[in-house]
């Protein structure tokens, strides 16, 4: 084993590491946007039944937030993406709902 074999195995291997830590970034910031938009929906929705303030949306965006991240650790990219997709359908039905609701 030579060293062009050597340096061409060292090359695919960074190539190979550099596209799965994109992967991994990339999945980490969606499951961070994700859950910090949840916790605001989730947060405008508590502030509505109860009342309080502003202070208490941000508690439920922190909150969702960590606890969607904690919940998501192990899903990849494909099962974050279909959950989001998923939320989206669910938020435009509700949509349709409030404007058609008499």
């Amino acid at each position: 084993m030579g060293i062009g074999d050597r340096l061409e195995g060292f090359t695919s291997n960074m190539k190979h590491s550099a596209q799965a830590t994109g992967v991994t970034v990339f999945t980490a910031i969606l499951r961070i946007l994700t859950g910090l938009v949840l916790g605001y929906v989730f947060g405008i929705v508590a502030q509505e039944l109860m009342g309080f303030g502003s202070l208490g949306i941000l508690l439920f965006v922190v909150v969702t937030t960590a606890a969607f991240y904690k919940v998501s650790s192990e899903w990849t990219l494909l099962k974050v993406f279909l959950f989001d997709v998923f939320c989206i359908l669910v938020l435009q039905i509700l949509k349709m709902y409030i404007m058609l609701a008499p």
